[in-house]
């Protein structure tokens, strides 16, 4: 009886280990390879390239036993059952080798045995040479420079971004060049740049109200490597989803009363963090923002640079290179008024990875400002003149690049055409990290205009002169006008319906007051009487009836003209 027990049990195993081998597979293309549960890839497709810090995670339906060998031989796991289900089979450390690994499936029916290549890598790119250079252009910057890289031979193609850093938040306005029922959708972007927070606000160019769901991803490419059957490498992209929103449900107007958050994670292996899918790297992603409404779904992206400890960098300019021997001639345009708060990113594929060199622009820029000493406010409308340099003003500041520090300048202000004097300092030193504040003192002439009769005047033409010369004129409107002026002699004049009064001031404190009067002239008025409107419309008639007469006689003429 136990001998009969005993062959029924070892049956029972044969049978079940039969149906299991029977499920074993000449191929790979049931064995998926990522890392994470929510991130995995058929390994017929290619085997991702991992990074130190990263999870291997396998699943595979049917039956293998797997062996995991390091580019020096060692075996780090050895001997693996897996059949339908999801192991996390190794976790790569900061002291694993890099190079090729290997992942060894082996069939149970000895039908098949695998060797799947699988790489860790850590590219970087050495910079061996790097030139800089700017030029200003009204309120713009110039960058341009070249960077060499060493040992470029691996590079693929590279992008050069221009980065404003040190910002707490910025937002930006996008067309998603999506029509939605003829109506262009729009959105709103909210960037907290500590919090690491995007906030997406979707809104229709016009009209409304819309319905639609919304969710949100950023998204990375990530390289897989498969072996050709000539023992050649293919290195393929996919785009990868790295954290996602919720699906919303939305309803669009011209207002951005709806919002997506989403958070961007650490770069990181692998966070907890909750919408995360799959291991965040440094490089380019993609924001990518769907719009599902019935059976259509469609998508924009915005690309944006994701850097350790830097997360949401605002972009201000890129451009897409292909180095020529490793060189790469770069040309970005910003704004002045940011220069000081500028870097240089460059991301260039490298091994099929995302690397990344990073470099503070260092813009030696002298800063100049005009100054009233009575109210402490910077003025707009001056002009200055400094002697063989180069400069560009904008608004208040004038921005003066230099070659050498300290730069010792004379220099000529006018202020709205008027020369100045006494102003401090006598001489200029400027330095690229000082902003050099030019003082004068100026005080307000309040001008006011009335009639005889205590109405104020509604238009009149203001003109300042100095020196004998007019200098600049303004518009005096409902009897009231507020010029600066800076101290001095002056001669003003106002103009009011072809009458012209003149004063003669003298601006030495902070506020002054000229008044001007004038009679009222006197508009005649046609008086109609309502009560009894009988001769105007005699008038009226007698004036029609001249035209009909005149008109008749022009027809005859014509038409004896022509008779004859």
């Amino acid at each position: 009886m136990k001998i009969i027990i005993f062959f029924l049990f070892l049956l029972g195993n044969f049978l079940i280990l039969g149906n299991l081998e029977a499920q074993a597979l000449t191929s790979v293309d049931s064995f998926l390879v990522g890392f994470s549960p929510f991130s995995l890839f058929n390994a017929e497709e290619g085997i991702p390239i991992f990074k130190r810090g990263e999870s291997l995670w396998i699943y595979s339906k049917s039956l293998f036993i797997v062996s995991l060998v390091s580019p020096d031989n060692k075996v780090v796991v050895s001997n693996l059952r897996i059949y339908d289900s999801l192991v996390k089979l190794y976790q790569f450390g900061e002291k694993d080798k890099l190079g090729e690994w290997t992942l060894i499936l082996t069939s149970t029916t000895r039908i098949g045995r695998f060797n799947l290549p699988l790489y860790l890598l850590d590219p970087k790119i050495n910079v061996i040479d790097f030139t800089s250079g700017f030029s200003l252009n009204g309120d713009k910057i110039n960058l341009y420079g070249t960077i060499q890289v060493e040992n470029y031979q691996n590079l693929t193609r590279g992008e050069v971004f221009l980065v404003r850093k040190n910002i707490a938040n910025s937002t930006k306005n996008l067309d998603t060049g999506i029509y939605l029922d003829n109506i262009k959708l729009w959105v709103k972007l909210s960037y907290d740049y500590k919090k690491g927070l995007i906030q997406i606000s979707p809104y229709l160019e016009k009209e409304g109200p819309l319905e639609a769901y919304l969710w949100a991803e950023i998204v990375q490419d990530y390289p897989l490597i498969k072996r050709g059957s000539d023992n050649s490498y293919i290195l393929s992209y996919k785009k990868v989803p790295v954290v996602r929103s919720d699906k919303e449900k939305f309803r669009l107007t011209t207002a951005t009363n709806n919002t997506l958050a989403l958070l961007i994670p650490k770069i990181s292996p692998l966070s907890s963090l909750i919408g995360e899918i799959s291991p965040f790297r440094e490089g380019i992603a993609f924001l990518r923002v769907y719009i599902e409404r019935g059976n259509k779904v469609e998508f924009f992206d915005k690309k944006i640079p994701l850097i350790k400890d830097l997360n949401g960098l605002e972009i201000v300019d890129s451009s897409e290179l292909e180095p020529v021997k490793g060189k790469f001639v770069y040309s970005l345009i910003g704004d002045l008024k940011d220069s000081k708060g500028y870097e240089i990113v460059l991301v260039a594929k490298n091994l099929g990875l995302d690397s990344l060199w990073r470099r503070d622009i260092k813009t030696s820029i002298a800063r100049i400002k005009l100054m009233n000493l009575l109210n402490g406010e910077y003025v707009n409308d001056f002009s200055i003149n400094l002697p063989k340099v180069n400069y560009s003003k904008f608004f208040d500041t004038v921005y003066v690049p230099l070659k050498e520090e300290p730069l010792r300048l004379n220099y000529t202000i006018s202020y709205r055409g008027i020369n100045l004097e006494d102003l401090e300092p006598k001489i200029l030193e400027l330095r690229g990290d000082k902003e050099e504040v030019i003082k004068f003192k100026a005080g307000t002439l309040s001008i006011s205009a009335k009639y005889t009769d205590g109405s104020k005047v509604e238009l009149g033409l203001v003109k300042v002169f100095k020196d004998n010369k007019e200098k600049f004129s303004e518009t005096l409107v409902n009897g009231n006008l507020n010029i600066t002026l800076p101290f001095g002699y002056y001669k003003i004049s106002l103009n009011v319906n072809g009458n012209e009064e003149i004063y003669n001031i003298n601006i030495n404190s902070t506020f002054h007051r000229l008044e001007f009067f004038y009679d009222k002239p006197i508009i005649p008025q046609i008086n109609y009487s309502r009560e009894n409107p009988y001769p105007y419309l005699s008038i009226i008639i007698i004036e029609g009836l001249i035209c009909l007469y005149v008109w008749k006689r022009s027809i005859r003429k014509i038409r004896d003209v022509r008779k004859t």
